[in-house]
């Protein structure tokens, strides 16, 4: 174990509490008029997420030896986005999710059309920030939201969700399974990695590398997940999901201990995808065997 593997809770700890103090400032507040939605807002994504692809996206930073600060607002647009995600996915039509994070799901506060539309609410912040963040740097600007684009639509998290969707409840073959794993999961990591990387100027060689390491990451992250809702119970992973017996699910397709080994080596590519990088991307080395070894 490095130094830096040793060092990775304070680093998540702290990116959290910078992260947290920046989408108060992006939101609107509480009491600002339409005060629901904007409550609504503001109680899924202030809630106590671990912010896993903010951190991706400072290692990135540090890997490329660009000031983590700068991609600040970013991070916070890539945490909106996840947390519309999450609040979709947790409707009674999706998920039908009665916890995140150890809370009422947010549709069970505040109603499923409000969740609704703060999830809507949240995307198109986040595609505004992301925009602002690329100040003058017309040709940045292009990329990073056609990034987002793919990453949100049908090449990204929809189509990942939709074909976990229909395949709910029936035998899947392997091709529609790792479909499912490097979409649904998969697609925000590798989004986040890639912003990350465009803003901080990544070489083509290096954007390449650092979209393999975040594809191996995907993976490993959602058979991760798959093994501990199989291992841990609902309440211990703050989500309780009436359709979690029916998801589709690499561990219990595969088995538990045929899916810790896919995990390892999934893992371990990610890594090897690091290979021509300096000591500045031990921080994503680190992050990415945290990931495999998370126990929530």
């Amino acid at each position: 174990m490095t130094e830096t593997d040793r060092d990775i809770t304070g680093f998540l700890y702290e990116v959290k509490a910078r992260l947290d103090r920046r989408l108060d400032e992006l939101l609107p507040p509480a009491g600002c008029y339409p005060t629901r939605v904007h409550e609504c807002m503001r109680y899924s994504i202030l809630d106590g997420g671990k912010r896993i692809r903010p951190a991706l996206m400072a290692g990135v930073a540090e890997a490329l030896g660009a000031p983590s600060d700068d991609l600040l607002p970013a991070m916070c647009a890539v945490e909106m986005i996840h947390v519309c995600s999450l609040i979709l996915d947790d409707l009674p039509s999706m998920d039908d999710a009665q916890m995140r994070h150890g809370r009422r799901a947010n549709h069970l506060v505040y109603g499923d059309a409000t969740a609704i539309l703060a999830s809507i609410a949240l995307l198109n912040q986040a595609y505004a920030v992301l925009s602002d963040s690329c100040k003058d740097q017309d040709a940045t600007r292009k990329a990073v939201i056609d990034q987002t684009a793919k990453m949100v639509g049908t090449e990204g998290m929809i189509a990942g969700q939709i074909v976990d969707l229909e395949s709910g409840g029936k035998p899947v073959d392997e091709n529609t399974l790792e479909y499912i794993e490097s979409h649904k999961t998969g697609a925000l990591i590798m989004g986040a990695v890639r912003i990350a990387a465009l803003l901080s100027r990544a070489k083509r060689v290096e954007l390449d590398a650092l979209t393999g390491y975040a594809r191996n990451v995907g993976v490993a992250y959602q058979i991760s997940d798959d093994i501990l809702h199989l291992t841990h119970k609902p309440q211990e992973l703050g989500k309780v999901a009436h359709r979690d017996e029916a998801a589709v699910n690499y561990a219990r397709v595969h088995g538990i201990e045929a899916s810790r080994r896919s995990l390892e080596r999934f893992t371990a590519d990610a890594v090897d995808a690091l290979k021509d990088f300096d000591r500045c991307a031990d921080r994503l080395r680190s992050l990415a065997r945290y990931l495999a070894d998370r126990a929530s």
